[in-house]
C-alpha cells in the first residue's frame, strides 16, 4: 500500500525524494510516539499558529528525517553520486546556499588543489582524467585591452612558499566569487569577455585570451569563468580554453549557475564539466522545479574531488532543509527520464511560439541583434531577451506596466527585458505574456522623445580601467567610511559596483576610484541599469577604506 501510494505521488526514481514523501505521510498519518530532534516546529506548527504552520510543517530534516539521525541508510551520498554519474563527474555535492556557496566552495577547493600540486611536484603537471565528463544521461596598474582581453590584477593576499596567490578571473563573476576569494586569500586577474559591439553585451571568453593572461602570470592557480552569462551567451571556445589550462597545469572553474540544463537536450549547449572544467557550479533553482537555493557543485577528477569535500563542509549548514535536498535530487532524476526530454522538447515549442510572436509583432530579441561577426558565443534557447531600446522603447516603462498587472520579469532596465521561463510556464501564460509585453512596447515607444538605440548603455563598463590599491582581501578587512561620491576620487573603494545588465562591475574592492569610474557610474544610473552590490544602491555616496 505505501508503494502503492508512492507511485501515485511521484514518477522519479530519486531516493530523497521518496524519503521526503514518505517521511512526511508518516507525519501526516501520526505516529503517537512523537518527534524528539530538531527542528522545533516538530512538523506541527500549525497548532500555535495556522500561518506559521504553513510556513514550516512541510519542513523535513536531513538528520532524522530523509535518513536516520546517524545518516545509515547513506541517503544523501548516494543521491549525490547519482548527480555526479548524471553529469559525468567524479564527484557531486548538494548545496541548499545557492550557487552563492557552491562558488565560495569550488574556489577552496581549487585553491587545495592547486597547493597540492605545488607540494608534490611535476607529478600534478596535468590534469587528472580519471572522468573525463560526459554529456548528460597589484599595486601595479591595470590594462585593459580593447573589448576582450587582459585586465591585470593587484597583488595576492595569500601566498604559499613566498608566492603569490592569483587565479584568471572573468570579470563578469558574480560577487559570491570575491567572498570565496576572500575566504582562499587569492587575488584575481582580471579578464574581459569578449563583447557585441553593435550591442555592448558581453559574449563569453575566448581562447586567446586565457593564453595570453597564463602567459603573462605562468603561476596562476587557473581560470574561473562565468559560462552562460546573465543575458544566455556563452562561449563557444570552453575546450579549448580547457585545454591551454590544463597544457600548463591550471585549473579551469566554470560558474554555470544559469545552465543546470545544459547537456540533457540535443539543443542545448553541452555542459562545462563535459568540455573540461575541473570545477563547475550550478543553481538548480534558476531553471528547473527545485526549491529556492537548490545548487549543486561537480569535481570531473579524483584528484579535485579530494578536496570538494573539507570545501563543501567548511561552508555548509549541518542543519540543510530536507526539501531543498530531495527537490535536487527530483530534478536529477527528471533531467535523466524520458518524462524530462519531453518536457524541454514542449518548452522549446513554447519558446518558439513566444518569439515568433515577438517578431510578428516587430520586436527584436538579443539573437537577432546580436553583431553576426561574433562567432564567439552561443545562446541558450531557453532564453528570451527583448532588446527594448533598438525600438525606440524603455524596459523600464515595461517593466513598471507588468508590475502594475502583477507580472514581475526577471530583470529589466532601459535597455532589455528578461522574463524567465522554464517546463513548469504553460503556452496560455506565455501567449498572455507575449500580448503583454508588445502592447507595452508599442506604448513605450510611441512616447518616447529619443532615437532607437542599438547599444546597451551599460557598455560604460569597457571605459573604465580598473586600478589595483590593494587586495581583495586586505579590502574586506580594512575599516571603511562612506564618502559622497564626487569626493571618493582616489580613494579604495571597500564595496563591490556592478551595473546589471550586463553584470560587468565598474568596481571591486581593492579597486582605486578614478574620474573615469564616476563617468561610468553616472551613465549607467542615467540609463537605469540596477546598481547591485553598493551600500547606497543610487551610489551618493561609496564605501571606501578609512
Amino acid at each position: 500500500l505505501a508503494q502503492a501510494r508512492m507511485a501515485a505521488l511521484t514518477r522519479l526514481d530519486a531516493g530523497l525524494l521518496r524519503a521526503y514523501l514518505e517521511f512526511a505521510q508518516g507525519r501526516t498519518g501520526g505516529g503517537g510516539g512523537g518527534v524528539w530532534t530538531i527542528p522545533g516546529h516538530k512538523g506541527v506548527g500549525g497548532r500555535i499558529d495556522a500561518g506559521l504552520g504553513c510556513a514550516t510543517d512541510s519542513d523535513v530534516p536531513l538528520y532524522g528525517g530523509l535518513d536516520t539521525v546517524g545518516l545509515g541508510h547513506g541517503r544523501l551520498q548516494a543521491a549525490e553520486s547519482a548527480a555526479a554519474a548524471a553529469w559525468g563527474a567524479a564527484a557531486c555535492r548538494f548545496i541548499v546556499n545557492g550557487s552563492t556557496s557552491a562558488n565560495q566552495s569550488a574556489i577552496l577547493a581549487m585553491t587545495r588543489t592547486h597547493l597540492e600540486r605545488q607540494g608534490q611536484g611535476e607529478r600534478h603537471h596535468h590534469v587528472d582524467n580519471d572522468n573525463s565528463g560526459r554529456q548528460g544521461r597589484g599595486t601595479n596598474g591595470n590594462r585593459h585591452e580593447g573589448t576582450g582581453g587582459a585586465v591585470q590584477g593587484g597583488p595576492a593576499a595569500g601566498a604559499s612558499n613566498g608566492s603569490q596567490l592569483t587565479v584568471i578571473v572573468q570579470r563578469t563573476a558574480h560577487r559570491s566569487v570575491l567572498s570565496g576569494l576572500v575566504l582562499a586569500g587569492v587575488d584575481p586577474i582580471w579578464i574581459l569577455p569578449r563583447v557585441c559591439e553593435l550591442t555592448g553585451v558581453p559574449l563569453g571568453t575566448v581562447q586567446a585570451d586565457i593564453e595570453k593572461a597564463v602567459a603573462a602570470h605562468p603561476d596562476t592557480m587557473g581560470a574561473i569563468l562565468v559560462e552562460p552569462g546573465y543575458l544566455g551567451t556563452s562561449s563557444t571556445e570552453l575546450p579549448g580554453i580547457a585545454a591551454t589550462l590544463h597544457s600548463k597545469g591550471k585549473l579551469l572553474c566554470v560558474d554555470s549557475a544559469w545552465a543546470p540544463h545544459f547537456g540533457f537536450h540535443p539543443a542545448f549547449p553541452p555542459h562545462a564539466i563535459s568540455h573540461g572544467a575541473d570545477l563547475m557550479v550550478t543553481s538548480l533553482h534558476k531553471t528547473l522545479p527545485a526549491v529556492s537555493g537548490a545548487a549543486a557543485v561537480f569535481a570531473r577528477s579524483s584528484e579535485v574531488a579530494r578536496h570538494l569535500d573539507p570545501a563543501v563542509d567548511a561552508l555548509i549548514t549541518t542543519s540543510p532543509p530536507g526539501a531543498t535536498l530531495a527537490s535536487i535530487d527530483g530534478c536529477r532524476a527528471l533531467l535523466e527520464s524520458e518524462v524530462g526530454a519531453e518536457l524541454f522538447e514542449a518548452l522549446l515549442s513554447r519558446v518558439g511560439r513566444f518569439k515568433t510572436a515577438l517578431a510578428a509583432a516587430g520586436v527584436p530579441i538579443l539573437e537577432s541583434t546580436v553583431d553576426p561577426c561574433q562567432s564567439v558565443a552561443r545562446f541558450d534557447p531557453t532564453k528570451v531577451v527583448v532588446h527594448a531600446s533598438r525600438m525606440n522603447a524603455s524596459g523600464l516603462d515595461v517593466k513598471n506596466d507588468l508590475e502594475q498587472l502583477g507580472v514581475p520579469v526577471e530583470l529589466a532596465d532601459r535597455d532589455f527585458v528578461v522574463p524567465i521561463f522554464t517546463i513548469c510556464d504553460t503556452e496560455e501564460a506565455m501567449d498572455s505574456l507575449a500580448a503583454c509585453l508588445v502592447a507595452s512596447l508599442d506604448r513605450s515607444s510611441r512616447n518616447a522623445t529619443s532615437s532607437p538605440s542599438h547599444k546597451s548603455q551599460a557598455w560604460s563598463w569597457a571605459t573604465v580601467t580598473p586600478v589595483a590599491g590593494c587586495s581583495l582581501r586586505e579590502a574586506f578587512f580594512a575599516p571603511s567610511i562612506a564618502v559622497p561620491i564626487e569626493a571618493s576620487v582616489g580613494r579604495i573603494v571597500a564595496e563591490s559596483v556592478c551595473p546589471y545588465p550586463p553584470g560587468v562591475p565598474l568596481l571591486v574592492p581593492g579597486e582605486r576610484i578614478t574620474a573615469d569610474t564616476l563617468s561610468a557610474i553616472a551613465e549607467a544610473t542615467e540609463s537605469g541599469a540596477r546598481l547591485a552590490y553598493a551600500a547606497d544602491p543610487t551610489c551618493a555616496t561609496l564605501q571606501v577604506l578609512r
